[in-house]
């Protein structure tokens, strides 16, 4: 089993052979992703949605996801994240953030497509569907205060079914 740094670097943590964990492991930080990429500053960025993304706005998941989406779900997968795994809720201008990503960013680009999905609930005793878009969304404008946040969504996916692996995206172009 391995580690991986915030710059790809993996670090073997558990073999097998040895059932012993190692003492050394990396730590991903914001700060660590921030500053493993190379220019952060862009006003046009290119999201590929690996795995069913299910974004949900005005109580329905989204086959056509804006800006002010994606900020608002990355924002709430962020603060539960923190809040439960570090018991408090990070400072964050949550409602200036919103206004922000829907004033000054725009989708230019689309070629996502609804990609439906299903699991087997034991405890439930069925099928659930489990779908949400994949493929390329573009957006464009003032991107810098946000891209903290598109840097963190890579490595904590966004929307619902996040432990089930959804949400998977990685920042394509800029």
């Amino acid at each position: 089993m391995e580690s991986i740094s915030a710059d790809g670097e993996p670090c073997v943590i558990y073999t097998g052979e040895s059932e012993q964990f190692s003492a050394e492991y990396h730590v991903i930080t914001g700060q660590g992703i921030f500053e493993s990429r190379e220019a952060v500053e862009a006003d046009r960025v290119t999201l590929e949605f690996l795995t069913p993304a299910r974004i949900k706005s005005n109580g329905r998941f989204r086959d056509d996801i804006d800006f002010e989406m994606l900020v608002r779900a990355l924002l709430r997968r962020i603060m539960a994240l923190s809040y439960f795994h570090c018991g408090q809720e990070p400072e964050l201008d949550y409602r200036g953030l919103v206004k922000r990503a829907r004033q000054n960013v725009r989708k230019v680009g689309d070629s996502s497509r609804w990609h439906d999905w299903s699991r087997y609930s034991r405890r439930q005793d069925t099928r659930l569907m489990m779908g949400g878009i994949r493929g390329k969304v573009a957006f464009e404008g003032d991107l810098h205060e946000f891209m903290p946040l598109l840097l963190l969504g890579e490595y904590i996916h966004v929307g619902k079914g996040t432990a089930f692996g959804l949400g998977k995206y990685e920042i394509c172009g800029r």
